[in-house]
């Protein structure tokens, strides 16, 4: 059973949530909390497994929370569920330590999807979160990177075929649905994932995305 906990300052919400998630009986919501200092008691309290929050809390915001609560339990998977599909937040919330960002206009099925990553120590930025991200990169250029940083080592290093996972990464689209795109077993394209972010010395998603709008490697996965 995972456990999980979740905090949100409008119960209407969490009840939504908590119901959509318990669909799945391998999931529990274990407890809820409105603000920081009472998720940070939970954490101490209850074994958790995951911790779901919104960015928005009673007297404080689930950035602060995904921080403290890294430091405090450095094994505790945390996914961030906001209405923000801003920059600023995406990358301080990964910044802060969340393993994934998901909006909360999101189906069941990628709400399953997030969860499941997340658990399975991988970052999950959702579709629509990671085309923003994509864009901003795309836009500010690669006025803040030092040509050295970006020789063509970097480019040579990946393959057609993982330029053209990191393209559809780039769109949103999860391993199984890039399987399917580019005919492979996801089995393939978990290593072509492993061997992209392993060959940009990136950790995540978000590091990627930004690296590779910067070398304009995105427009070359045709």
């Amino acid at each position: 059973m995972i456990r999980i906990i979740l905090v949100d300052d409008h119960l209407i919400v969490r009840d939504g949530i908590k119901n959509l998630i318990e669909t799945n009986p391998e999931y529990s919501v274990v407890s809820e909390a409105t603000n920081v200092n009472d998720a940070i008691t939970l954490l101490h309290k209850i074994k958790t497994d995951l911790l779901i929050t919104d960015i928005a809390l009673e007297n404080s915001n689930g950035i602060y929370l995904t921080r403290q609560a890294r430091v405090l339990f450095p094994n505790l998977r945390i996914l961030v569920l906001s209405m923000h599909n801003a920059v600023d937040y995406i990358n301080e919330s990964l910044a802060s330590g969340a393993n994934g960002y998901l909006l909360k206009d999101c189906t069941k099925q990628e709400l399953y999807e997030a969860i499941t990553k997340t658990l399975n120590n991988e970052t999950y930025v959702c579709k629509s979160s990671c085309q923003v991200l994509m864009n901003n990169s795309l836009k500010n250029g690669a006025t803040d990177i030092n040509n050295d940083q970006l020789d063509k080592k970097d480019i040579q290093a990946l393959t057609r075929r993982e330029i053209q996972v990191l393209k559809l990464i780039s769109q949103g689209y999860i391993n199984k649905e890039i399987a399917g795109q580019l005919s492979l077993s996801v089995r393939t394209v978990d290593k072509h994932r492993f061997n992209i972010l392993h060959k940009f010395h990136v950790n995540n998603t978000a590091e990627l995305l930004h690296k590779a709008a910067k070398m304009k490697l995105l427009s070359m996965a045709n």
